[in-house]
């Protein structure tokens, strides 16, 4: 999983750039950036999945599934500040906790 890291440094700055957009209202910009990020979230998701037998790496996936989950239920409700919401509090966390986690 090298580089592991610095990927999730770019899709948090990823991120950071959408909740931006959102926030200011500018729903357009945001969600055409949000379809990158989402493929980067999944992509994490896949990369975390090959190491499932650790129970730590299991917790954390689930988890960032389950964000996704909620991206996908505020995007259906058209809740832009919903989905900066989740994407700055619950996936940067779990983005920060996959940083601090071993995983080279």
């Amino acid at each position: 999983m090298e580089g592991m890291n610095d990927y999730v440094l770019a899709l948090k700055s990823k991120i950071e750039l959408v909740t931006g957009y959102f926030y200011q209202q500018k729903s357009q910009a945001g969600y055409r950036e949000l379809i990158g990020v989402i493929d980067d979230i999944t992509l994490v998701s896949e990369l975390l999945g090959m190491r499932i037998s650790e129970p730590q790496i299991m917790v954390i996936n689930n988890k960032l599934l389950n964000g996704l989950q909620e991206l996908m239920n505020a995007m259906l409700q058209k809740d832009i500040v919903l989905l900066a919401d989740i994407m700055s509090y619950d996936i940067m966390e779990l983005l920060d906790e996959i940083m601090n986690t071993n995983l080279e």
